[in-house]
This record gives C-alpha cells, structure tokens and sequence, in this order.
C-alpha cells in the first residue's frame, strides 16, 4: 500500500485503526482497510469535562465539501500547489494526493448577530467564510482567493499565497468598527485584511 505504483503519493498507514493493536507489522501483514492521512476537512466537536477528564465528540465532518467548493470555482487550478523552487503556481490536481487543499488556520466570531468561522487553505491560498450559528449545521457563505496564478511568488507578484494565520476581529475591537478578519500569508510575505459588512451574506457567495 505504501508502494508510489498503487496507492501514488496517497500516505497510507500500515498501523491502528489499519490493524489490530499489537499487531507487528511486517511485509507480509494483512491489511483489511485502508486509511490515508491529510486534512481535506474541518471537525466540530462537542466538549465535556467530567471530573477533570476532558474529551469530545464530532458533531459535524465537512467531508469532501472544500474540495467540491474550490473545484466549482477554480476548476483549472482545483488542488494546484505554488512551487517554492520556481515560484509558479503548480498543474492541476498537484496536491491531490498529498492533502489537497490543507485547511491550516481557522478563527470565530461574532458579527450581525451570527457566529462565523474563517478557514484558511493553505494550498489552495483561499479563505472560507462559514455561518456556524448552528454548530452542527455549518453552512458555507463564501470563499475568496487573492492569489494571482500568472504571478510569482519569487517576484512578489503573486497576491497573497499560502495563508498560515487567521486572526478575527469583532466589531469592538476593530480599528474600522465594523467585524474584520485579518489573514497572513506564508510564501507570500504578505497581510490582507477582510472587512466584514452588513448585511451577513444569506446565500452562498461567489
């Protein structure tokens, strides 16, 4: 499973929950099922602390959604990683078998009376806005990339590539008063800021 001529790039683990805990794993080891690493999606999950023991519960798996969302809406550059060596943006489908899009930061908050969630792409460069008001129904409001696929990343010219922190800012604590959500940028070197205005978007954005 771990041979580039089957599985490709894909990570597959050969370990638990792969096999039965104690198992030792050898190359002659039976493997009923097959589990490959990479984060494609975001988890919620349900805290409880009892009696100084915490642990949690998902409550809500994106799965396959941020996939399907970048593939509608850049479906050219769908999982195309930025090259440090060359500075180009990569071919279609580079990352796919690594960790597609690889959401990296997320940050919440409040603003217009609703709970929002910004998730941060790091391959793909874009940021998404979810409506997460009802955590166990999250619901896409909008996605935004301000990477420029004909740049370089090398000439500064790119736009902003491979955001790495999120930072969300209420109202309150906004230098504009109006809700803001601030992103930095790895291969880019650079900082965008997003204001949030009212109306809160209703339907999908764009």
């Amino acid at each position: 499973l771990t041979s580039s001529s089957i599985a490709g790039r894909a990570r597959v683990t050969v370990f638990p929950p792969a096999v039965v805990t104690g198992t030792i794993v050898g190359s002659t080891t039976k493997v009923t099922s097959a589990y490959t690493f990479g984060g494609r999606s975001f988890t919620v999950w349900k805290t409880n602390t009892i009696d100084g023991v915490f642990n949690a519960d998902i409550v809500y798996d994106s799965g396959d959604e941020l996939e399907r969302l970048v593939a509608a809406r850049r479906p050219l550059l769908f999982n195309a990683d930025w090259n440090t060596e060359t500075g180009l943006v990569g071919s279609f489908e580079s990352r796919s078998a690594a960790k597609g899009p690889e959401p990296e930061g997320v940050a919440v908050g409040t603003a217009y009376g609703r709970q929002w969630m910004v998730l941060a792409l790091e391959r793909d460069s874009g940021i998404m806005l979810y409506d997460v008001t009802n955590p166990v129904m999250p619901q896409f409001r909008q996605y935004l990339n301000t990477s420029l696929p004909g740049g370089n990343i090398l000439q500064k010219n790119a736009g902003d590539v491979s955001p790495e922190g999120v930072l969300f800012l209420e109202a309150a604590d906004s230098p504009t008063g109006k809700p803001m959500v601030i992103v930095s940028y790895e291969l880019s070197g650079t900082v965008a800021m997003f204001e949030l205005t009212a109306p809160a978007p209703t339907k999908a954005g764009k």
